[in-house]
């Protein structure tokens, strides 16, 4: 049977060894047909096929992968759910594939026999915006029944469910991603990481524009507040040189130490610039990693941006540090100190005044 050990990840895969020419003769071809969908290990890791051969007595399944790394659509899957849809491998003289349609009819369930080839499946899903898959764990029960009983292969055809309110750009790339899969048969690999490289920085572009930009920043080097610009792989600091009465009325409430700098409060927190799997809003995180801090001032340990940065802000006025030109995976985040000889009205507003426009506005954040 498929001697399935699922890959560490989906860039260095090693399913199954390829088998010598001897072999070959003795499998057929199934790649036109299950090749145009996306597996999904039991680890919750997508990869995609080159090719993929059974032998006639299901003894055996040689799947070849496309060494593609989907790394950077896995946050945004929430989960799968089966289709109506069966996808039946029947090996004999030679390879046979069908599909079958799951139909309710006098009250009775019935499978009718679908008149489409894989790619118009792929297809046509994607239209309807459902992300076909086939599951590698099913497909190897099935695979084992199937030679017990001497039958033909059926495994349901799955979609994934991805997290919803996200952005419009985030989906067409995530959908080309399957569409190229369905479409391509050479060189498929180089493609599909093309395109999951454009998801990636439709990600960061996203996250800068949307939210980080809209933050104030304190740059490590100089000690001056001020804004960022840029994209996920490189971002300029500007500090602020408007002479915004509330930017100036702010800047004039914290307090400094004696050397001129702001009174800043920092190695508790920071911000994952990039969408963590497992939550449910599609902003930045703001993560609370000091567990002593949390403690003390009864916070959670993750936040979408906005509610951190209002959680934060009962605290001090929370801030992100600009110390590079690259944001890294981790932003961390400073809590400014308003004078204390300022009214409790002022220091509430000081606190808040650095996230207003992301706590105030309250950017989609899928619900976060």
């Amino acid at each position: 049977m498929l001697a399935a050990r699922p890959p560490a990840h989906a860039s260095a895969v090693d399913l199954v060894a390829d088998s010598t020419s001897q072999d070959d003769q003795e499998l057929l071809d199934f790649s036109s047909t299950v090749c145009r969908f996306l597996v999904l290990s039991p680890k919750g890791q997508l990869f995609s096929l080159n090719a993929f051969l059974l032998s006639r007595d299901m003894s055996r399944i040689v799947p070849r992968i496309a060494t593609a790394n989907f790394h950077p659509i896995y946050p945004l899957i929430a989960g799968t759910r089966p289709s109506r849809m069966l996808l039946v491998l029947h090996p004999g003289e030679r390879a046979n594939a069908y599909f079958l349609m799951d139909m309710q009819a006098g009250g009775q369930r019935k499978s009718m026999k679908v008149f489409q080839e894989a790619q118009e499946i792929v297809s046509g899903a994607l239209v309807d915006g459902l992300l076909p898959i086939i599951h590698l764990e099913e497909l190897q029960r099935n695979a084992m029944l199937a030679r017990r009983n001497k039958s033909p292969i059926s495994v349901r055809l799955r979609y994934l469910l991805l997290r919803p309110n996200l952005p419009s750009g985030w989906l067409d790339c995530a959908t080309a991603v399957f569409r190229f899969n369905a479409e391509v048969t050479d060189d498929k690999a180089t493609l599909i990481e093309d395109k999951l490289a454009e998801l990636r920085r439709e990600v960061g572009r996203t996250m800068i524009d949307k939210y980080l930009a809209k933050c104030i920043w304190l740059d490590s080097r100089t000690g001056l507040l001020g804004r960022v610009s840029g994209n996920a792989e490189r971002t300029g600091f500007g500090s602020f040189i408007t002479g915004d009465a509330h930017v100036v009325t702010f800047g004039r409430s914290l307090a400094r130490d004696h050397e001129g700098r702001y009174d800043a409060r920092t190695g508790f927190a920071n911000v994952i610039p990039a969408l963590v799997k497992g939550t449910t809003w599609t902003s930045p995180t703001l993560h609370v990693y000091d567990e002593k801090f949390r403690d003390d001032y009864g916070l959670e340990e993750y936040y979408s941006l906005y509610r951190g940065l209002a959680a934060l802000s009962e605290i001090g006025a929370p801030v992100l540090i600009h110390s590079g030109s690259a944001l890294g995976n981790a932003i961390p985040v400073a809590l400014l100190r308003p004078e204390r000889n300022r009214d409790l009205i002022t220091q509430i507003s000081v606190r808040e005044f650095p996230g207003r426009e992301v706590i105030w506005e309250r950017p989609g954040e899928g619900g976060g």
